[in-house]
């Protein structure tokens, strides 16, 4: 139960020096479920003594290009986390900041947004949910402050207005690119009935053409061809319940577009996830971690935004036990 909130004093103030430990807070890849988490569990900063340097280190590092808005805090921002002695805790980097409901509790771009009610915040489509779903009335809200001398930490109670027009938020995400490197992870999700894949294929077209355009190569056009052998990919992942570029039966990705009647190689990434209901906010998130990769490698990135491509297809498939498997399939021709 939220404490009542006082007049004098809306929220508390510590300093975090550079060498500030974080305590009492754990990063949304710790509890995908953020929900699940304590809703008493606070974030707390201790100073230690430290010898005195030359302003303070980096501690705000961006997880992520793709600047987000939240209609409910009336600002955007990108994924960061912000790093201190004892390890790192992820939250929204505001990079504009309007009139609305985050000024009027302090923020400034720069701010990071870390949690509301011990809730991890690190998109603008978090901030949304995560306020949306909060009666009004007091909530603990904990942000940082860059300022000369290293971070200060404002962890307190505010009044919430009452919200509308939640949006679910990713997290809990597994990728490959073609190669051997091959990786796994979890899900609990649950079908929805009224989701339709189609859609959610286009979507990952129009994220994909958006990076494309945004980096200097130009759009490509969905192919038939590949999406279907995109589709039938997915859907074997999820029916025999692998994730691997190759199935089970031995046949990698250009043995079966050849066997799709595909010619001239293709260039294929794969991803699932599962604990989370929106799918938009999944393939979104999804897109946004594969960009943020290293430049310059083989990798997501590159097969993206690789300026020789000439067509693309997706392919998305939900499984029975909740796991969303995505399928880029790229091609330097239009099969």
């Amino acid at each position: 139960m939220a404490k009542a909130v006082t007049n004098r004093n809306p929220f508390q103030l510590i300093s975090l020096m550079v060498l500030a430990t974080f305590f009492s807070i754990e990063s949304a890849k710790s509890h995908p479920d953020e929900s699940a988490a304590n809703p008493n569990r606070l974030l707390v900063a201790v100073k230690k003594k430290a010898p005195a340097v030359r302003g303070p280190a980096k501690q705000i590092y961006e997880l992520s290009q793709r600047e987000e808005f939240s209609s409910c805090l009336n600002a955007s921002g990108v994924a960061a986390y912000v790093a201190s002695a004892s390890g790192t805790n992820r939250g929204l980097l505001l990079r504009s900041v309007s009139s609305g409901f985050a000024s009027s509790i302090g923020l400034q771009a720069g701010d990071v947004l870390l949690s509301v009610n011990s809730r991890v915040v690190q998109t603008g489509a978090d901030a949304d949910r995560i306020l949306a779903s909060c009666e009004s009335g007091p909530a603990r809200i904990v942000f940082v402050h860059p300022s000369d001398n290293g971070l200060q930490l404002y962890n307190g109670q505010f009044n919430l207005p009452k919200f509308s027009g939640a949006h679910a938020a990713p997290s809990n995400i597994t990728f490959s690119s073609s190669g051997p490197n091959i990786v796994g992870g979890s899900a609990s999700a649950k079908s929805k009935p009224s989701e339709s894949m189609a859609a959610y294929e286009s979507y990952m077209i129009e994220l994909i053409n958006h990076d494309r355009t945004a980096n200097g190569s130009h759009p490509i056009q969905a192919n038939a061809a590949l999406s279907a052998l995109a589709r039938a990919h997915a859907k074997d992942m999820a029916t025999r319940d692998f994730f691997n570029h190759v199935n089970p039966d031995g046949v990698d990705p250009q043995a079966r577009a050849a066997n799709a009647g595909i010619r001239g190689g293709t260039f294929e990434n794969i991803a699932y996830q599962g604990g989370f209901e929106s799918g938009y906010q999944q393939l979104q998130a999804a897109e946004s971690i594969m960009m943020n990769e290293p430049k310059n490698q083989q990798n997501h990135r590159s097969n993206i935004l690789d300026p020789d491509h000439a067509s693309v297809g997706v392919g998305v498939m939900r499984a029975s036990n909740g796991k969303l498997y995505v399928v880029q399939e790229f091609s330097h021709t239009s099969p």
